[in-house]
């Protein structure tokens, strides 16, 4: 081996030990970053239980005249997924007491983020509930459709997002009122999943969609 070579080969092995140590450390600061990410990311989920019980106590219905009595119905429990970023949360009393008059009575929960939506509707399949409403756009539905894929516990949707494409695909009116009519007076029918998840290949599956009829 010439000197050359040699001088080449300690250049080589030195900045190979300066890599394996700058691996280490960013190694650690990775592991601390994990860390500290795990730990955000139980505080966050905290803060959304504490959230979603405030969400309850506040829109849980009142001591009254229950909407059997009202209406004239049989009472339904039913989860309600609300997302107050389009209209805040003025529209969601009007809901509320929409899906009341048609003996609806629904656990709100406001949307706080895509996996919160996920969870919701993940409780709701294995609480083996018969009803989930989603009062949002696209995307949240969407979200809560993939946890209910083959499930019996039904999607109702009250389209008020910014993208509503798939309750207008499935014919479900935009119309606050109309739509809470709809989820309190139809039968749900079998839908595909990628009918919902339109954008996604290799879909396979179906959701239970209180949503007229086609051709109907």
């Amino acid at each position: 081996m010439d000197s050359e070579e040699k001088k080449q080969r300690q250049r080589a092995l030195k900045a190979l030990r300066a890599a394996e140590v700058r691996h280490a450390d960013l190694l650690a600061k990775v592991g601390k970053a994990r860390t500290k990410l795990e730990a955000r990311h139980r505080e966050l989920r905290t803060l959304e239980a504490e959230i979603a019980s405030l969400t309850r106590r506040v829109y849980q219905p009142v001591n009254g005249a229950s909407p059997s009595e009202a209406s004239g119905t049989n009472v339904r429990s039913a989860r309600l997924i609300f997302n107050p970023d389009a209209h805040g949360t003025k529209p969601l009393k009007d809901i509320i007491k929409l899906l009341r008059a048609h003996g609806i009575v629904a656990d709100v929960d406001l949307k706080l983020s895509d996996a919160f939506v996920e969870e919701v509707a993940k409780e709701a399949v294995e609480a083996e509930e018969d009803l989930l409403i989603v009062a949002a756009g696209d995307n949240t539905v969407q979200n809560a459709a993939r946890q209910l894929n083959n499930s019996q516990t039904a999607l109702g949707i009250i389209p008020i997002g910014q993208t509503n494409r798939i309750a207008e695909a499935l014919k479900i009116p935009e119309d606050i009122e109309a739509a809470s009519t709809l989820i309190g007076t139809a039968q749900p029918r079998r839908v595909n999943l990628g009918q919902i998840l339109k954008d996604e290949q290799n879909v396979t599956g179906s959701v239970l969609v209180i949503a007229p009829e086609p051709g109907g």
